[in-house]
């Protein structure tokens, strides 16, 4: 085995355990707190249904105006209608942002969205 397969191995082992090393930070960040502290919020609830119901319905009604295939118009919206990434939570604690809240709204909207998305791709697609 030369230096570039042990590379690209250690490049690929870093790569695959990233998503999971985020999710035990998220945890960890929910862990801290009540479950009432996490779904108490009515401003993340509004978060929640303007990023997994109105964003998708806008962005919907704006590619059928411009006569877009419904192919990329199905992809696009169903994009639209995923949950905030891990990636936002790590990117606060970085920079200093409210990672409480930021791992408050990753989990309303991954929870959510398990009604959100049969919704969005029943009534749009």
């Amino acid at each position: 085995m030369n230096f570039w397969d042990v590379f690209g191995e250690m490049l690929d082992f870093v790569g695959d355990i990233t998503v999971p090393l985020s999710l035990l930070v998220v945890g960890s960040l929910l862990a801290g707190m009540s479950a009432g502290q996490v779904l108490r919020s009515p401003k993340l609830w509004l978060l929640t249904a303007i990023r997994l119901l109105l964003l998708p319905v806008a962005l919907c009604l704006v590619l059928r105006a411009l006569g877009i295939d419904s192919l990329v118009l199905g992809i696009a919206v169903t994009q639209m209608a995923m949950p905030v990434a891990v990636n936002g939570t790590l990117l606060s604690m970085e920079y200093g942002g409210d990672t409480e809240c930021m791992a408050q709204i990753t989990f309303l909207t991954t929870a959510a969205s398990i009604v959100t998305i049969p919704i969005v791709a029943v009534l749009l697609l």
